[in-house]
């Protein structure tokens, strides 16, 4: 399949056409119909580089087409002849219609299906007052995924939230902890980890996972007051 594009806005492409921003769109819809037409997502292609259309001599690319789609019976598609005829000034657009025309069976319109020369009145009517910008989508951009490395980046920030929330909640318990262990020691000289752990329990704390206190889980929480990077337990 054999397409061609019109770039009118932004630099001159000098590389490859998909880093041309206003190529994309042409490319994606000229994609779509070689896919449905052959199965594949295969093009050639070629372009021409015109801020404004006076007549086919404005576009050599396609010119050069056309005489050797002529030569060799063949066919050039265009996604719409909308974008030729939206830069071509509204006094020349007939004469430039003419100019194609004698190309007639060789060069094709997506949008309507239907060859320069033999376009419906209404089609006709709509080239000779199409506008800029032209907005054409069959195809639209696929949605953009995030580099893997985003995304390990993103699960590092949740991971560091996470850890943080979860030691903010470890050091609340601990701090419950002291603050019992302060009051009974009001009432006697010493209190065992494991007195302590019962006590809580007698009460109704709950470790940061909602269980209950053990001997070991109170002796690791109140280390943490002296090491917050102690885990509890």
């Amino acid at each position: 399949m054999i397409g061609y594009l019109l770039i009118t806005y932004g630099p001159k492409p000098t590389g490859s056409l998909n880093s041309c921003k206003a190529a994309l769109q042409q490319l994606r819809n000229l994609f779509f119909v070689a896919e449905k037409l052959t199965g594949k997502r295969e093009l050639k292609s070629k372009h021409d580089y015109a801020r404004e259309v006076c007549s086919l001599d404005s576009l050599p690319e396609l010119k050069a087409l056309l005489i050797k789609a002529r030569e060799a019976d063949a066919v050039i598609l265009i996604d719409t002849f909308d974008r030729i005829f939206s830069k071509c000034p509204k006094a020349e657009r007939a004469r430039l219609f003419i100019e194609l025309k004698e190309y007639s069976g060789h060069f094709k319109d997506i949008r309507s299906g239907e060859d320069i020369g033999s376009l419906t009145a209404k089609n006709i009517v709509r080239i000779m007052n199409a506008t800029s910008p032209v907005k054409y989508v069959l195809e639209t951009a696929p949605q953009r995924s995030r580099h893997s490395e985003d995304k390990r980046e993103q699960t590092r920030k949740a991971t560091r939230a996470s850890q943080e929330a979860r030691a903010e909640a470890a050091n609340r318990k601990a701090e419950e902890l002291q603050v019992l262990k302060i009051e009974l020691l009001k009432e006697q000289e010493s209190i065992t980890d494991a007195d302590l752990a019962h006590e809580a329990n007698e009460r109704g704390l709950q470790t940061t996972r909602g269980g209950r206190w053990s001997t070991a889980a109170v002796k690791r929480a109140l280390k943490r007051l002296e090491d917050p990077t102690e885990k509890l337990g």
